[in-house]
């Protein structure tokens, strides 16, 4: 009976350590986010895409924002291009709309005084650096 006592034990322990592991790093992201107060996940986003997509910030309208933000552009030929974005720690995560999730092309970003820039690697291993002014993504 003790030896399942024990066990109980270590195992209960082991619950605890990983529930407050994940909790640790949703607060590393959330205080990450307050710590940038300067620019927001909608302007991440938007500078995100327009890194990803090679397009101007400009052309990039704001949908939505909150935990999700929705993104969309015309292109060239008037069809309109439609996203979705999240932030996760120094991360922008994005995808089409109805699209998965698109992990294979990691983002991050830094800001830096008055700009942010966006740093991609594509699957094909190559990297794409942008500097944005945070006054442009307003």
């Amino acid at each position: 009976m003790k030896s399942r006592a024990i066990v109980f034990a270590c195992l209960a322990s082991s619950l605890f350590s990983a529930a407050a592991s994940a909790e640790s790093t949703t607060d590393t992201t959330v205080a990450l986010a307050q710590s940038l107060p300067e620019a927001s996940a909608a302007e991440l986003c938007k500078a995100g895409i327009a890194t990803v997509m090679d397009r101007p910030a400009e052309g990039i309208e704001i949908g939505s924002s909150g935990k999700l933000v929705s993104l969309n552009y015309r292109g060239e030929d008037g069809s309109r291009w439609r996203f979705m974005c999240k932030i996760k720690g120094d991360q922008i995560v994005w995808s089409s709309l109805g699209g998965a999730w698109r992990h294979d092309e990691s983002m991050t970003y830094a800001v830096k005084g008055e700009n942010l820039e966006i740093t991609g690697v594509s699957p094909d291993g190559a990297n794409k650096v942008r500097s944005f002014a945070l006054a442009q993504l307003k």
